[in-house]
């Protein structure tokens, strides 16, 4: 596994609109008096070894930054889901900046002690507030609602848990503090204190096709090793063209239908103990061109064939059940046929699995590659064939090998 790059999001606070001496002294707020507080966004971090500031969420590659690009930070209660307090991101003067050339960004709140104990967190322009018990702690979070929610649907064909499906606006970057904070945390911010915000999701991105790998390419120079099968000689060996075939996806088996962003808790959907995540919403999708490039040592490397990958259009950000004990598990469903995509019939599976769950701020990028000539045997040979059956009775599993997998975080 590869070096988690940048495992926090550090909210530097910038200053509190009333005077103090001291940093380091602790100063307790006056009764019945409102104190207006700056909370500024840093963007700080370490990636191959050099601190960079950027203004994106995920970097060229794929990996995470250190930018918070949620529009609201929200305050909640802890111990009642339904009291929060929701405070925009604004561009101020006194914020720090995300970058060269970039405004500085952050939020703004007020806070006021009363008399009875409690504390009052009001946003400036007093749309949003809420009181909160003198001993009752709060949470920082991106997201409105305690619990986030994600798009479930059927069973799996074959492990018959729970789908999660992408959805655009649900699967994005989750926030949480760190820590819980009391009241004399929330007034100290202003002073000398730092909040530090961490991912409660993870990325994913995989990619599953099949090529030549017995040799590279002749004729390259030696400082590369391109591995290849063109779709003429994959024809002819195969007996149709890889453009022919279908495929879908799936991972997990953690991938739940809530998490909840206070405790960390799961559930999955209908009482299932498992969930997986689906490419396409489980529907086959005709192979297309997928490639995938790496260095290794002085070793420019290049995989290129036929297969289904989720980098780009299916690119999933999720949380999970970081707690589980389950093999992390790939499955990949082919059909030798680009109709009836939503069938399962006469279909056949890989799987593979990994030990361990990928940890949180973590993009998984995953690359698993198979001989091409192995779906010849698969799918020519009429004794290993479902369609010579009398009747087809599920996904019939492929007891083949992977040639290569790499695995590894960014």
């Amino acid at each position: 596994m590869g070096k988690n790059i940048f495992p926090y999001i550090i909210l530097i606070a910038a200053s509190i609109f009333s005077s103090c001496s001291n940093e380091d002294e602790i100063i307790e707020p006056e009764v019945d008096y409102e104190y207006g507080i700056t909370v500024s966004i840093a963007s700080t971090g370490n990636k191959n070894g050099a601190e960079v500031s950027t203004t994106r969420a995920i970097d060229d590659t794929g990996a995470f930054t250190a930018m918070y690009d949620a529009p609201y930070v929200y305050m909640h209660s802890v111990e009642d889901p339904s009291k929060y307090v929701k405070l925009p991101i604004i561009e101020c003067d006194e914020c720090a900046s995300t970058g060269p050339g970039e405004p500085g960004k952050g939020f703004q709140y007020t806070f006021c002690t009363n008399k009875d104990g409690s504390y009052t967190i009001k946003s400036t322009d007093g749309s949003s507030y809420a009181t909160f018990g003198g001993n009752e702690e709060i949470y920082f979070s991106s997201e409105e609602s305690e619990t986030w929610e994600g798009t479930s649907v059927d069973a799996t064909p074959i492990t018959e848990q729970s789908v999660l499906v992408r959805n655009e606006e649900k699967n994005k970057e989750i926030y949480r503090s760190e820590g819980n904070y009391t009241m004399q945390d929330v007034f100290n911010l202003g002073v000398n204190g730092n909040l530090l915000m961490k991912r409660k999701c993870s990325a994913f991105r995989v990619y599953f096709l099949f090529t030549e790998l017995d040799a590279p390419q002749p004729g390259t120079p030696p400082t590369r090793q391109d591995y290849y099968v063109d779709p003429v000689t994959f024809e002819k060996n195969v007996g149709q063209s890889p453009y022919s075939f279908s495929g879908k996806l799936y991972i997990g088996p953690y991938f739940c239908d809530t998490y909840n962003i206070n405790t960390g808790e799961v559930s999955y959907k209908d009482g299932h103990t498992n969930g997986y995540y689906a490419t396409n919403n489980q529907k086959y999708i005709p192979f297309t061109d997928v490639g995938y490039s790496r260095t290794e040592g002085t070793i420019r490397q290049s995989f290129d064939g036929y297969g289904v990958s989720t980098a780009e259009a299916d690119y999933l950000i999720t949380p999970y059940d970081e707690n589980s004990t389950a093999d992390f598990t790939f499955y990949a469903f082919i059909k030798n046929t680009t109709d009836n995509p939503e069938s399962d019939v006469n279909s056949k599976y890989i799987t593979y699995h990994w030990e361990g769950v990928p940890k949180f701020n973590t993009t998984q990028v995953i690359i698993i590659m198979y001989n091409y000539k192995e779906l010849a045997k698969a799918f020519n040979n009429p004794a290993a064939s479902s369609l010579t059956r009398g009747f087809w009775k599920g996904p019939e599993k492929l007891d083949i090998k992977p040639a290569k997998v790499l695995y590894f975080e960014e």
